[in-house]
């Protein structure tokens, strides 16, 4: 069997992207939760909001950071067009780690920052990271899951945005042993570059391969 019979006999992937929606809708709304601190003791405003705003930070932060991911996972399935058990497997380890960021979200609203707190949280969302990786490399590898004609270029060019991005985090990760909070920012700031490298064209392809990619999904679209 060829492998675009192989492609072919895969599953649809409405149901993967409709499981992908609901845990990260439900992650996104846990991290909320842990924001229950009252306020502070104080006349002055800040005395009142300090304990909240320390729930917020992690809060803000997680949320950026599973927005992001979300938005990676769509644009991802935008060129995958089918799925198989072993994809189906590595969606649900991916999914795992989703779900657990709120817990390690939580450990960083801790009264004191610690590093374990740090190390667990960057290890959860490093996992992330590689998870998708994981999946983007079964599905691509030679044009198993996606359009036969889909560019290269593109496929290798997400490839290096998320090893840059899993650099950055091992950084992030050992700034931890100077400062927890340089630490936490780096992740942020990883998470920020990120978005704006892929905020510059409408599918996030590279500027230069964006108008054949479009035009191709426009011809699949119109022969489906």
């Amino acid at each position: 069997m060829s492998q675009s019979d192989n492609r072919n006999k895969g599953f649809k992937t409405n149901r993967v992207k409709a499981l992908a929606d609901g845990i990260f809708g439900i992650a996104m709304t846990l991290l909320v939760l842990d924001v229950k601190e009252s306020a502070g003791q104080g006349q002055e405003f800040w005395e009142q909001f300090q304990p909240i705003a320390e729930k917020l930070f992690p809060y803000i932060v997680s949320f950026l950071i599973l927005g992001i991911y979300w938005t990676g996972h769509q644009s991802q399935f935008y060129f995958i067009k089918y799925t198989t058990r072993m994809h189906l497997w590595l969606n649900v380890i991916l999914l795992m780690f989703v779900a657990l960021i709120p817990f390690s979200a939580a450990l960083l609203s801790e009264k004191k920052l610690s590093q374990f707190s740090v190390l667990i949280y960057g290890s959860n969302v490093l996992a992330v990271l590689v998870a998708f990786y994981a999946q983007w490399w079964y599905a691509t590898h030679n044009h198993r899951l996606i359009d036969p004609k889909l560019d290269k270029r593109l496929i290798a060019d997400v490839k290096k945005r998320m090893l840059i991005q899993m650099v950055a985090f091992l950084v992030a990760l050992a700034a931890s042993y100077l400062s927890t909070r340089v630490s936490i920012i780096l992740f942020l700031l990883a998470q920020l570059s990120y978005v704006f490298l892929t905020t510059q064209t409408p599918t996030g392809a590279p500027a230069d391969v964006e108008k054949s990619v479009s035009r191709k999904q426009t011809e699949n679209e119109k022969g489906d």
